[in-house]
């Protein structure tokens, strides 16, 4: 996925930050300065987005950007597993981090967690959406993990 003036590839998109001009491509990808504000709005549903886990050190930092809110009881969750090809929405093949908790998608804002500990082969950050849409845009960095390796 190469995309003109990436210049910080440990640091990956999980939502938003696509592109204006491809706004419809919602893998995870490079983060790109450029486009860093542009949010993804995520309809009433559940989304699953993963990434490689840490290759070393096993720490990570998420940050998750609300820039308008969904309905009530809308949340987030980051959870681990080592299944070679787990599915990104189920949860039958993940671990849910107890110690994150839900990410809070009700109320607008910067919100930044920090995982430590943690060798799992997958991150997976779900968002559920109840009610009403919400504009999220989250950013991940794990420790020896790049975009190359995606």
């Amino acid at each position: 996925m190469a995309r003109n003036n990436i210049t910080d590839t440990d640091v990956l998109r999980v939502y938003g930050g696509a592109p204006a001009d491809d706004i419809t491509n919602r893998n995870v990808g490079a983060a790109e300065p450029r486009n860093q504000l542009v949010p993804e709005v995520l309809g009433v549903g559940t989304y699953g987005r993963m990434v490689y886990g840490c290759k070393k050190g096993g720490r990570f930092a998420l940050q998750v950007f609300i820039d308008s809110a969904g309905g009530a009881a809308s949340t987030g969750t980051v959870w681990y597993s080592n299944v070679s090809d787990p599915d990104p929405v189920t949860d039958t093949d993940w671990f849910q981090d107890a110690t994150i908790g839900s990410i809070d998608l009700t109320v607008t804002g910067n919100k930044m967690f920090f995982g430590s500990s943690n060798m799992a082969r997958w991150i997976r950050v779900k968002m559920v959406v109840a009610v009403s849409s919400a504009s999220v845009r989250a950013f991940i960095r794990t420790e020896g993990t790049s975009v190359s390796g995606l």
